[in-house]
């Protein structure tokens, strides 16, 4: 079995050799070229299948990158062929040579935007798993995104003076960028699909230069039950326990007592003395009846305890369905809302316009309005806005 064309990744640190020149040499890159990679991952007998780059952000800003390599072991030559591989792999004999393209980069980076940065923690491992060998590279960038205040960005590091260090991925490769819990997207690039908050990028593509810039904001924590903000004020040990539960609770069931004795006492009560003079006994000893037309007044009937009007009457108050409410004695962020309960809790910035009929401006400045107030969440991916409600869900979005 032969070996398929090298990862985008493994071939970085050519171009980046290609495109430096005299450059790379003040990054501490050599001026000749590097040395060919182990025979075996060049001509071995297994080869990767997959490659998934993982890029996760702390809050700090420091980027925990895993780079994993897949092979498919069809039969016992292929277990064979990658057991000898993963061995070499994890005395670092082979699989290294984007560990030097990232340091290099590192190195450049850390010159090009002023944070110090360094390379810690490279890890590798390799396994095996219903038939899938893996072979996987761990290691923490420092300082690679750019923190500041509830803000995080990302994209400096890519760049380099002559270039990006990831010009793009390879068929079989793929690019998944994870923010840090309590963090959502404020705004990124167009990518090919939006999983669990991550974004995806699928191979083949090229990015240009300045393309991989993601911005990230902290999402506001909601205020502490106990109405601190810092955890300092603390409430008297036992007070609700030991004397104001009981106090509450006596003054309920006194409440409750008098509304029952209260109802009671107005059904066995004495007649009203309209109903005893019409529903009572006649002067002459017999009953009177409410049904027989005998040009008698009709009683009233009582008000039960509670009721309304009779039903057939009409005048029985109908509940207000909350969807007949009519949409211009809504606010218009009302009427945002309600379009984005309609839609499952996310639109388009674009469809919420041409339900709407509202301009462009005024759509965006209302959105924007109600974004600083934390009624709902704008997030620019690409060239569209995704609006959503908060606490939802972006969920699968393609440009």
């Amino acid at each position: 079995m032969r070996f398929g064309p090298p990862s985008t990744l493994l071939l970085v640190l050519a171009l980046l050799l290609a495109l430096a020149g005299p450059a790379g040499v003040a990054a501490g890159a050599p001026a000749t070229a590097p040395e060919p990679e182990h025979p075996r991952l060049q001509s071995g007998a297994v080869e990767p299948n997959e490659t998934v780059l993982e890029l996760t952000v702390d809050a700090d800003g420091d980027a925990r990158w895993t780079v994993t390599h897949s092979f498919d072991l069809a039969d016992a030559n292929d277990t064979r062929a990658f057991d000898r591989l993963a061995e070499e792999f994890e005395r670092g004999e082979v699989g290294g040579r984007y560990l030097a393209t990232m340091e290099r980069a590192r190195e450049a980076a850390s010159e090009t935007t002023g944070r110090e940065m360094a390379i810690r923690n490279v890890s590798r491992e390799a396994t095996v798993v219903n038939g899938t060998g893996r072979l996987t590279t761990t290691l923490t960038w420092t300082s690679f995104a750019r923190a500041s205040g509830d803000t995080l960005r990302i994209g400096d590091a890519f760049g380099l003076p002559y270039g990006s260090w990831l010009p793009g991925l390879a068929s079989d490769e793929r690019l998944v960028v994870t923010p840090p819990d309590g963090y959502r997207i404020d705004s990124a690039p167009s990518a090919d699909s939006f999983r669990n908050g991550s974004l995806v990028w699928e191979g083949p593509t090229e990015f240009e230069s300045g393309y991989l810039s993601i911005t990230y904001r902290e999402v506001t924590a909601p205020p502490s039950p106990q109405g601190g903000t810092n955890g300092t004020e603390t409430p008297l040990p036992g007070l609700f326990e030991e004397w104001l539960l009981p106090v509450v609770g006596g003054a309920f069931a006194l409440g409750l007592l008098a509304l029952v004795a209260y109802l009671f006492l107005r059904e066995e009560g004495p007649p009203d003395p309209a109903v005893e003079m019409n529903g009572g006994v006649d002067d002459d000893g017999t009953e009177s009846s409410d049904a027989e037309p005998d040009g008698t007044v009709e009683p009233a009937e009582p008000v039960e305890p509670g009721g309304g009007a009779d039903p057939d009457s009409g005048s029985e108050p109908a509940d207000e369905d909350e969807g007949d409410v009519d949409p211009e004695l809504l606010s218009d962020e009302e009427r945002v809302e309600r379009l984005l309960e309609r839609n499952g809790g996310r639109m388009k910035q674009a469809n919420i316009v041409q339900e709407t009929n509202w301009s462009n401006a005024k759509v965006s400045q209302l959105l924007s309005s109600m974004d600083e107030e934390g009624r709902i969440d704008k997030l620019r991916i690409g060239r569209e806005n995704l609006i959503t409600l908060p606490g939802e869900e972006p969920g699968e979005f393609t440009e």
